[in-house]
């Protein structure tokens, strides 16, 4: 695990990041997106109907997909114990962000460990750095809370398909009605695309792996499709930001583009139907 990895994966939390920048180069993480479609309109009214929030949308996290799988399992202590060759994750308090101007999006924000001979090495995904901890630091910062992950390595494929076969099911039903925001909701929107478009970029993934095992036809012709979705998304969330920086909105322009997402959405999920080995 290094600082450019976790800045690369497909993670909604800091527990996630960790997960996937320390297990991918032990297994092929891209099976643990077998939950990652949410409906567009579900994130969409989440947002903007129902005050949902960036930091605490309830999603199925990546590590609870990997232990129902069989794949790896966990321990929680609240007491600072590192476990050789594991996942050593700590949950830290005001003191380890002290002096920074950035801040995580939740208040039980965590970093991976790995001890060292003097201390510790350590990782933190938002603000993005890594360092070294004395032992006496370590102790300043930790905030009552160790999550220790270790692979369990049982995978099972039974449970898998049954995963795949819902999330098929999702795709295949949902519905998406026309998207319209006022300028109140605009920080509201950005929310829900940053949230959809990891989603979208994990649902991809999972797809690319379906294809390498020859149960989804993941031609050219998809790729492309699934590209012109994703950077649609990244391009409405430049404008929106923009926007935001120069305090200076044009709905009206945000509306026309989320009418070519709904669109794009609906195509996308028509392709995956077509698709489906």
């Amino acid at each position: 695990m290094n600082r450019e990895s976790l800045g690369k994966v497909l993670s909604l939390s800091c527990v996630e990041n960790y997960f996937l920048g320390y297990f991918q180069d032990r297994f092929d993480v891209r099976s643990l997106y077998v939950e990652s479609f949410v409906p567009f309109q579900e994130v969409m009214n989440a947002f903007l109907k129902e005050h949902a929030s960036y930091e605490n949308y309830p999603l199925v996290r990546l590590q609870e997909t990997s232990e129902k799988l069989g794949i790896t399992e966990h321990r929680y202590s609240e007491t600072l114990r590192y476990q050789k060759n594991k996942l050593n994750l700590i949950r830290v308090n005001k003191v380890f962000f002290s002096g920074s101007k950035l801040l995580p999006w939740r208040a039980d924000h965590y970093i991976a460990l790995e001890k060292k001979k003097d201390g510790y090495a350590y990782w933190n995904n938002y603000p993005l750095s890594e360092g070294e901890l004395s032992e006496t630091r370590a102790d300043e910062i930790y905030d009552g809370a160790c999550l220790i992950f270790q692979e369990k390595g049982e995978f099972s494929e039974h449970k898998y398909r049954k995963l795949c076969v819902l999330q098929h099911a999702r795709i295949a039903n949902q519905s998406i009605d026309e998207v319209r925001i006022t300028e109140e909701k605009l920080v509201n929107l950005r929310d829900a695309l940053l949230v959809l478009k990891v989603l979208r970029k994990r649902v991809a993934a999972w797809f690319a792996f379906e294809a390498d095992n020859k149960r989804f036809d993941g031609d050219l012709n998809f790729q492309i499709h699934t590209e012109k979705l994703i950077q649609l998304y990244e391009r409405i969330l430049v404008e929106i930001q923009l926007q935001i920086v120069r305090n200076k909105s044009n709905i009206s322009k945000i509306n026309e583009k989320l009418m070519l997402l709904c669109e794009q959405e609906r195509l996308w999920g028509k392709s995956i139907q077509m698709r489906r080995g």
